[in-house]
């Protein structure tokens, strides 16, 4: 028992370390498509051919 008890632990420890891990890569890859749909939509701007998404929907 004390056994599982100790993988279960530590499990949980794993997972929510993945889990921290994760979200910060997340949030880097948000934050990098954030920039560079900045830069994108200056791009689009400066040839004077801007369009906003919404449309689509």
């Amino acid at each position: 028992m004390s056994k599982l008890k100790c993988w279960i632990v530590l499990k949980f420890e794993l997972e929510t370390k993945c889990q921290l891990l994760n979200n910060e890569t997340f949030y880097k890859i948000k934050q990098y498509k954030k920039q560079t749909s900045q830069k994108h939509q200056k791009r689009i701007k400066s040839i004077g051919t801007i369009q906003p998404f919404t449309q689509h929907n």
